[in-house]
């Protein structure tokens, strides 16, 4: 793990599975289970809350999570259905709602044309074409990029204090995943509205200012969230874990971990983990 995270590594599919199963689904230990299934490890980590907090009377609820596949997830999570499981569905389902209240628009369609076909180009080309084809979530520089872009995930987070409820009788364990933060970082620095931008302005110490934008109205709409949970009389007796599965690339502490890309470009040292316990 990186000092002070929560990561094991510089991508979502070398890290998601430790945070949420702990260490033996770090990549070390997953790579010393030979032979195994890179995609049924993940399963089993996503698996592991689930196990324990569900036979000890929680609502357990997993949304926004794409990496998991249900036939072979239910293999490892033997009470599935007693869980709510949701996919990238749920960033989507409430966008209107969020476009409504902001006075916005209703979004013109967006062709997928370029998107597909760059993915078929992708899988038409060697190897050492395909870093020129698809990099870091963006296809080809495409509007459409394999992650969502800032509007849905903002919206969710936005209208999380809406949505959530303080009635149950029940404990509850919710893991909602979230790509408000990642690239492409196209939130207002003042609003925290969507625009279309696509340039970035890099400051001396490598940050990206964009990126650091988009990072902040992040935390502005969860603390809105926060909020809620004192009004509503349940912050008192809620843990939140806030953490992040990797860090940008445009991070200098890389240099200070000798953790550096052959290019010179850090890698992702500096993942968020803010931890508030029960009672705090």
């Amino acid at each position: 793990w990186y000092p002070d995270t929560m990561s094991t590594g510089a991508a979502t599919l070398l890290s998601i599975a430790s945070i949420l199963g702990g260490e033996p689904y770090s990549p070390p230990a997953i790579n010393a289970r030979q032979p195994h299934s890179l995609r049924m490890e993940l399963q089993k980590g996503f698996a592991t809350l689930p196990n324990v907090f569900i036979p000890r009377g929680y609502d357990v609820a997993f949304a926004d999570v794409d990496e998991l596949v249900p036939s072979e997830f239910s293999l490892v999570c033997p009470r599935v259905t007693d869980m709510l499981l949701v996919g990238k569905s749920f960033v989507s389902a409430y966008t209107p709602l969020w476009r409504k209240r902001m006075g916005l628009p209703s979004p013109m369609p967006e062709s997928q044309a370029p998107f597909l076909a760059s993915v078929g180009l992708f899988y038409a080309s060697p190897w050492f074409l395909r870093q020129f084809i698809y990099y870091e979530g963006s296809w080809m520089n495409t509007q459409t990029v394999i992650h969502n872009p800032s509007e849905g995930p903002m919206a969710m987070l936005h209208l999380l204090p809406e949505i959530s409820g303080a009635d149950r009788s029940t404990p509850t364990l919710k893991y909602i995943a979230s790509q408000a933060v990642h690239y492409p970082w196209r939130l207002d620095r003042q609003t925290c509205m969507p625009v279309d931008v696509t340039a970035q302005t890099r400051q001396a110490d490598g940050a990206i200012v964009q990126h650091l934008d988009t990072e902040r109205c992040a935390l502005r709409a969860i603390a809105r969230w926060v909020n809620w949970m004192q009004s509503a009389g349940v912050y008192d007796n809620t843990q939140i874990i806030l953490a992040s599965d990797h860090d940008g690339n445009d991070n200098a502490l890389g240099r200070e971990y000798g953790d550096m890309r052959k290019n010179g470009v850090p890698w992702k040292p500096h993942a968020l983990l803010m931890v508030k316990a029960m009672g705090a």
